[in-house]
């Protein structure tokens, strides 16, 4: 099986789960007062797009081949071609500057552990959290990235020795 395909069925059997899926995804949606919708969720869409060649679902980089080809004439061409189209976001950059975040994150960067590792340049780490807490850069992908690295590395890492 190609690794795309596995992919594809790790992600609707395994995390999407069942036939619940669709009655889950409206309950939590609509718990937060987000619009959510599951239009593929047939077993017949997914049957054919696993039987489908992995060269048919991207092209070029281009995702959705198949469904952006089938809207031809359907939708306009500037919404079938949009490629800038993004998820909701969490926000993880005013979460970071909550006061129990900052405590946990200034701990964690002040940590040994953390200023041995040979990913980080502590003085620029420092330096870049300051800014973030003021406001001036928003770097909450990477403080994510520092945070589940390093919590990874003492969990599977540092217990092991």
């Amino acid at each position: 099986m190609c690794g795309l395909c596995g992919i594809i069925i790790f992600d609707n059997k395994l995390v999407k789960g069942s036939e619940l899926f669709p009655m889950m995804a409206k309950r939590n949606s609509m718990a937060s007062s987000i619009e959510s919708r599951v239009p593929f969720f047939d077993y017949r869409l997914v049957e054919k797009t696993l039987a489908t060649a992995n060269t048919e679902k991207i092209k070029k980089g281009v995702t959705k081949t198949i469904l952006r080809e089938a809207m031809e004439g359907t939708l306009s061409e500037k919404i079938r071609n949009r490629m800038d189209k993004v998820g909701f976001e969490t926000p993880q950059d005013e979460w970071f500057r909550t006061p129990k975040m900052q405590s946990f994150i200034w701990e964690m960067i002040n940590s040994e552990s953390f200023a041995n590792r040979p990913f980080f340049n502590i003085e620029q780490v420092k330096s870049l959290y300051n800014n973030h807490l003021t406001r001036e850069i928003n770097i909450s992908k990477e403080i994510w990235k520092w945070v589940n690295l390093e919590l990874w590395y003492r969990e599977n890492i540092d217990s092991k020795f």
